[in-house]
């Protein structure tokens, strides 16, 4: 039987309804209330069947959603100046990498490309005007920046893309960090109070930055709370069966589940910094160009783990799993070749590393485990230029875990140095025992508290981007529950600013 809605179930309908941000408060919260009043004196007309009410809420959000002006639809030029173009073309550019959680798992990627795969499904898609769209999600998580500058994970409830609508600006930080947005998407300020015992976090306009502005870049990343222990190998080849702990293809067969520890996490430090080759799929050639007694120990401790047979050097293998190593001399220096002859083995490895510089599940290892991983990084690569931006980009960020700022220098087209910023070399040391040969830079003095999460960087350049210039459609953004803020892979941390685009 229809009935009339009661005043929760109204309230309720209308709650997607929020203050625009980037208003004065009472300005933003008066829109709200006369917006909500407008649509309550409508809803409490209004006799529905209540299994439809949930039907009735969607529809009402998607029509509120479509009321609201396009990002840079002409509303005469008056109007467009003050309102078009300060409040709705605001988001990231497609190439922007982030850091996402979803169901648990973290994984890295661009911004463009997660959202654009989140939006193949029509489900919940809401199209507000011709080439910008939103939809509402759920199971997403980013790093954020609270207001006692604590990085965290937040919920995202809704995702965005639209046209560019204009130029866009490109902002780079003392470290080298940078971001490219577009000229009306709300960075963060950090205001004080007139006595300065107190501070507020803000979103500043990204037309509005100058070069000495500060903007917060992540210091210190939290570690996951769903750590990873383990990976199975299944979960990444195909497979004939899993018997009895051990994963089967074909004849040969190797243990499934793989601990990850301190010996581990020294073998992804080499596969990810040595030169690494695949021969006929089927088999891994590592090599030990510093001669380490220690490197040669653990490649031992690592194959007998997987019960793989180490066997001679002379002659061809025999068995379908097995692991040598031998001295080689060239005109230039001497090194020691490990080969690992495991098809199982390889085409792991191969998948683990397909299309990444570094498995996304190491995001989501403990503190020792990633502080492992990254001494062992810089002991085999000697603190030396490495050629992979992929990498070093990684390693900076894994940094972060540790509490240590670090940036990238760029030599050549194909050569990159990974630089420790000189405030942080005591705390490398307590961390890793060692500082031989590493690269520093000075950087600015930074503002920051020892209890914060983030350095409030300054800004060293700002570079206006071509619209024309620009090879992607569409530019990006996220609504996220709490904060209102997100981070991006650079380590800088932005204002969320799909609020001034859909809401409010």
């Amino acid at each position: 039987m229809r009935r009339y809605l009661t005043e929760k179930e109204i309230d309720d309908m209308l709650d997607f309804i929020k203050p625009n941000k980037s208003l004065p408060s009472d300005s933003a919260l008066s829109i709200v209330k006369n917006n909500k009043d407008r649509l309550t004196n409508q809803l409490k007309k209004q006799k529905i069947y209540p299994e439809l009410i949930y039907d009735l809420k969607k529809l009402v959000e998607q029509n509120y959603y479509k009321s609201l002006i396009q990002p840079g639809e002409s509303v005469g030029i008056i109007a467009a100046m003050a309102i078009g173009e300060k409040q709705t073309q605001n988001s990231i550019v497609y190439d922007e990498q982030v850091l996402i959680r979803k169901n648990g798992e973290i994984f890295r990627t661009t911004i463009g490309q997660f959202i654009d795969n989140e939006m193949k499904s029509s489900v919940d898609v809401i199209e507000i005007q011709h080439g910008s769209f939103v939809k509402h999600v759920s199971d997403v998580e980013i790093l954020t920046i609270s207001q006692t500058e604590k990085i965290e994970w937040k919920h995202v409830t809704e995702l965005s893309k639209h046209p560019t609508n204009g130029d866009l600006v490109k902002i780079v930080t003392d470290s080298g960090k940078s971001v490219t947005s577009t000229l009306s998407h709300s960075h963060l300020q950090k205001k004080y109070s007139e006595d300065g015992k107190s501070f507020e976090i803000l979103p500043i306009l990204g037309s509005e930055l100058t070069i000495n502005h500060r903007i917060p870049v992540i210091k210190r990343s939290p570690i996951s709370e769903y750590v990873v222990r383990s990976i199975l190998i299944s979960d990444y080849i195909k497979y004939d069966k899993i018997e009895n702990g051990y994963v089967y293809v074909g004849e040969e067969k190797l243990l499934n589940e793989i601990v990850i520890d301190e010996v581990f996490a020294w073998f992804l430090a080499v596969l990810i910094s040595s030169d690494c080759k695949f021969i006929d799929v089927k088999s891994i050639i590592l090599k030990n160009t510093s001669t380490n007694i220690d490197f040669d120990n653990n490649m031992k401790t690592i194959v007998e783990r997987f019960e793989i047979t180490e066997i001679s050097d002379q002659g061809d293998p025999s068995k379908p799993s097995c692991f040598y190593f031998k001295k080689k001399i060239t005109w230039i220096d001497m090194y020691i070749e490990h080969k690992i002859s495991s098809p199982i083995l390889t085409t792991f490895i191969n998948n683990l590393f397909k299309d990444k510089a570094v498995p996304n599940f190491v995001y989501s290892l403990d503190f020792e485990i990633i502080k492992m991983l990254v001494k062992s990084w810089f002991e085999i690569t000697r603190f030396s230029s490495y050629v992979n931006i992929e990498t070093v980009n990684e390693i900076r960020f894994l940094l972060t875990y540790l509490g240590i700022n670090s940036r990238v220098i760029k030599v050549t087209d194909n050569h990159y140095y990974l630089k420790i910023q000189k405030k942080y070399i005591q705390l490398f040391e307590n961390i890793f025992g060692m500082i031989i040969f590493l690269n520093i830079f000075e950087g600015e003095e930074c503002e920051e508290s020892e209890e914060a999460d983030v350095s409030w960087e300054k800004i060293v350049n700002i570079e206006l981007v071509k619209e024309k210039d620009y090879k992607h459609g569409s530019v990006y953004d996220f609504s996220v529950k709490g904060n209102e803020t997100f981070a991006l892979f650079s380590g800088i941390v932005v204002h969320n600013t799909l609020n001034t685009l859909i809401k409010g």
